[in-house]
């Protein structure tokens, strides 16, 4: 929410590819302790950066050090991506797959995300 309260921003990937910016998403289900408080992983703004698929280790792209390149996405992780004017989903594995598609996302703000798009 602090990084696109709107979900509104998209990132320019791989292949002419846009990326939801979200921060989380692609290293979903992984999560570390802080005093006994679980947190989850995220991702760093590196993760977003383009240019760094041709540098792969310049930079750490998540907190667990999981993600090795930009644009990774950890088994148990999915992400929104823009192609030729369709978005869809694209899963870490195929049990996320199965996971997500038994989830009740009608008020996740993936969704929200679905309809801005709707107004391009």
């Amino acid at each position: 929410m602090l990084i696109d309260p709107m979900a509104t921003l998209w990132c320019e990937g791989p292949r002419s590819t846009l990326w939801a910016y979200e921060v989380c998403d692609a290293v979903e289900e992984e999560t570390f302790e802080i005093n006994g408080i679980v947190m989850s992983d995220f991702v760093f703004p590196a993760y977003f950066d383009l240019f760094r698929l041709k540098r792969p280790g310049s930079a750490q792209y998540d907190y667990l050090k999981r993600v090795r390149r930009p644009f990774h996405i950890l088994k148990s992780g999915y992400s929104g991506i823009r192609h030729n004017r369709r978005t869809v989903e694209k899963f870490g594995s195929r049990d996320k797959a199965k996971r997500f598609a038994l989830e009740d996302r009608r008020w996740h703000r993936s969704q929200f995300r679905k309809r801005n798009r709707a107004n391009w």
